[in-house]
């Protein structure tokens, strides 16, 4: 399982709408970035309160990434 699988796998189980969740793969010399888009009701499910839940992803990804050796970042886009 790569990690974009992971991270689709863990925000679908827990938003409402898990058909309007879409991770875009980004890789530059500072490491991979996926940024991602969900129906705008879904957004603070994704960050949480103070960003606790978009903390706790970014933490998981990197500790997959350290097995990769990848540097992982998320972002999740606001319209």
């Amino acid at each position: 399982m790569t990690s974009q699988e992971l991270l689709e796998t863990i925000l679908k189980a827990f938003v409402n709408h898990p058909e309007e969740i879409k991770i875009n793969r980004k890789v530059d010399e500072m490491g991979v970035l996926y940024e991602i888009e969900a129906h705008p009701s879904d957004r603070g499910l994704i960050i949480g309160r103070k960003g606790r839940m978009v903390l706790a992803l970014k933490q998981i990804l990197r500790s997959v990434g350290f097995k990769t050796r990848e540097r992982i970042s998320i972002k999740v886009k606001q319209e």
